[in-house]
């Protein structure tokens, strides 16, 4: 009777026995974080056609430099002018379509 109650007991302690039994973790939270933004990313652009690339040129540094006065104004301050930067630039001429069997 002696050995059927350590075989018994031993049986009892076995890690099949463990096995069987759940484990969990759970973790439940709830946060909140309310902050001033100190960046803000803007995509703009500004196309100008003319006839020349100089005048483009000219009536586009124009518009864009009225376009970045009133991001800064907009901004309350806060838009540095020193802040800000382009970061693409391109001119394109345009030719004249040719009709086919023209000279």
């Amino acid at each position: 009777m002696r050995n059927l109650l350590i075989v018994l007991v031993l049986v009892m302690a076995s890690p099949a026995v463990a096995d069987d039994v759940t484990r969990r973790i759970t973790v439940v939270g709830q946060g909140s974080v309310e902050v001033v933004p100190d960046m803000a990313t803007v995509s703009m652009g500004v196309i100008t056609e003319a006839k020349t690339g100089a005048a483009a040129m000219a009536q586009n540094s124009d518009t864009l430099a009225g376009v970045m006065k009133q991001l800064t104004e907009a901004g309350g301050g806060g838009a540095r002018r020193a802040d800000q930067q382009s970061v693409a630039f391109a001119a394109v001429g345009q030719q004249p379509v040719q009709q086919h069997g023209a000279t």
